[in-house]
């Protein structure tokens, strides 16, 4: 008969291994969707109003109005938000935009927004308002970032699931983090990229209460049922206002991992804890319930690889005398082990099925961290993960902004300093 510290530590290595088979599992049923054919329902197509944020200028900037521009869907319109004509994009837009003239595009400008809504839900918000007057319960709305269209088929593809299904209220993707071409990547990018991939394979758990404007598409009746608008005010992001409004109604959300977008990025260690902090500030704000499960999971899986050694060696020490023998805890261990092996490999299998063969190979340093460095970037995890149990402060494009809850931001003024003669 097992003694209580003995059960627990028995009952923390079979759920460390459990854990460690899910995270495979999730990555093979990404893998398993890249390779599935979506096909549009037969029919009449709805009219779809895909608005893109803009904001500053890029060197792919170009090519990305290319890509929005020349989407085989036979029925939709770009509406490009900038905030005003200084903005850099504006010019860009005045110029790509009309060597496209088969696409429905306009430039929206914005304004400035306030100290209380974040600036892409501002942008976002302002085309409702615009299309709202126009577009039927029927037609589409997609939400996406420049660099959003990958091919000619993908807006056709991310549209439908929402297009196929009566219950499905919206569907989305995820982005992936690649270094630029032709750079050496930090430590800190191969971190970033890999939480980045690690959320991309498990978004299949949160389809209910999770969803990324970054490419999203839902129906207009629902944002008008749902009342998106009133939920969008106040907010920093769109991501889980837009998912509690589908789960309010009792519809659901659906992953389309044949759209995920490869992001060049690059990080040092300030921007990778800024990029990390934001994440789970706002998730801690607006979605505590998966806050805490990823706190609780990557807890776990720290705790399982830490206690492996330190049982071993207090039994090796005669500090701790239990029934428990050393081979449950070394199999434990190679379990654990071998599933990061076949995650990991199944891994760069996404990447070269989602991206081709030329991503994978700019992402091969990265998938040797995600390989054998697995307890290292857990650890890193779990305490960016820890460290936003406090803190209300995120910096999103160069602004500091102060969250009270999903819907009470305001944007951060420091005091003045004063100084007093002595």
């Amino acid at each position: 008969m097992l003694d209580l510290p003995s059960r627990i530590l028995l009952g923390i290595w079979v759920a460390w291994v459990a854990q460690a088979l899910l995270a495979t599992l999730a990555v093979f049923w990404t893998g398993y969707k890249l390779r599935r054919r979506i096909r549009l329902q037969r029919g009449q197509l709805p009219r779809i109003s895909v608005v893109v944020s803009f904001r500053g200028s890029s060197e792919s900037l170009p090519d990305d109005i290319r890509s929005l521009c020349q989407q085989d869907y036979p029925k939709y319109e770009l509406i490009c938000t900038v905030s005003s004509q200084s903005d850099p994009a504006h010019a860009v837009l005045v110029e790509h935009l009309p060597r496209y003239p088969d696409c429905s595009a306009q430039i929206l400008l914005t304004g400035n927004a306030g100290p209380s809504v974040g600036p892409t839900v501002h942008d976002r918000l302002m085309a409702i308002e615009r299309l709202d007057r126009k577009c039927n319960d029927e037609d589409l709305l997609v939400f996406c970032d420049a660099d959003a269209a990958t091919n000619p088929h993908w807006l056709s593809i991310l549209i439908a699931p929402v297009q196929r299904s009566t219950m499905t209220a919206l569907s989305c993707t995820y982005r992936w983090l690649v270094p630029f071409e032709g750079e050496r990547p930090t430590m800190w990018f191969h971190l970033a990229s890999i939480l980045e991939s690690s959320a991309a394979c498990q978004r299949w758990r949160y389809v209910l209460n999770q969803a990324w404007g970054g490419a999203m598409a839902l129906k207009v009746g629902v944002l008008r049922r749902g009342n998106l608008r009133a939920r969008l005010a106040g907010s920093l992001t769109d991501d889980f206002q837009a998912a509690d409004a589908a789960s309010d109604m009792w519809m659901m959300g659906r992953f389309v991992p044949r759209c995920m977008i490869a992001s060049s990025a690059r990080f040092d260690f300030a921007s990778f804890i800024s990029h990390a902090r934001r994440r789970y500030i706002i998730t801690r704000m607006t979605a505590r319930r998966i806050y805490f499960t990823a706190f609780l999971l990557t807890g776990l899986y720290v705790a399982g690889f830490l206690s492996v050694p330190a049982f071993l060696l207090a039994t090796e020490l005669n500090l701790w005398r239990t029934p428990l023998e050393w081979p449950l805890a070394a199999g434990a261990a190679g379990a654990v082990f071998l599933l990061n092996q076949i995650r990991s490999t199944l891994r760069g299998w996404v990447v070269k099925r989602a991206f081709g063969p030329e991503i994978r190979k700019r992402m091969r340093a990265t998938l040797r961290w995600d390989r054998w460095l697995t307890t290292v970037w857990m650890t890193v995890h779990w305490l960016v993960i820890v460290s936003c149990i406090v803190g209300r402060m995120v910096t999103l494009d160069g602004v500091r902004y102060r969250l009270r809850g999903a819907q009470r931001v305001s944007r951060y003024v420091p005091r003045p300093v004063e100084y007093v003669e002595v």
